[in-house]
């Protein structure tokens, strides 16, 4: 179940950051091309997930888990 969790948060995580990247490059007005674009928004994403959301959805994901084990 933990790992069920982990994912479901990971992908939650990177779909909230995607829609923002790119509501953010249509917001800016400026036209970059698409292989900018996705240059620019792996650059970011992939080490953020790494480092940072990663680690975070598999803490909660241990968290829900111990508590549903814990009742």
């Amino acid at each position: 179940m933990k790992k069920f969790l982990t994912i479901f948060f990971t992908w939650l995580s990177v779909y909230f950051l995607v829609t923002g990247a790119l509501l953010s490059f249509r917001w800016s007005g400026t036209e970059i091309i698409l292989p900018l674009q996705t240059l620019i928004l792996t650059a970011i994403l992939v080490p953020t997930i790494f480092f940072i959301l990663g680690p975070l959805a598999e803490r909660i994901a241990q968290h829900l888990s111990k508590k549903r084990h814990n009742k």
